[in-house]
């Protein structure tokens, strides 16, 4: 599990690194996922020390989760 950054970089171009598809994609990701999904986003910044900002792009992204969407993308 990665912890979302405190911070981002815009202007640093990200590596051309090829990802691969997680070891637990399938069990521990969705479950995970799916916990922190029905959190709300004070929780997640309280759960995961973020501000405001971060804690919502995270609640977005937990709430579009798909794990059928990522093993396309694999």
């Amino acid at each position: 599990m990665l912890s979302p950054a405190k911070s981002l970089d815009f202007e640093t171009p990200a590596p051309p690194k090829k990802a691969g598809v997680p070891r637990f994609l399938d069990e521990q990701t969705t479950a995970l996922a799916g916990v922190l999904k029905k959190k709300k986003e004070n929780d997640l910044a309280k759960l995961m020390d973020l501000s405001k900002g971060l804690a919502r792009l995270n609640y977005e992204r937990y709430q579009l989760f798909d794990p059928a969407l990522i093993h396309e993308q694999a």
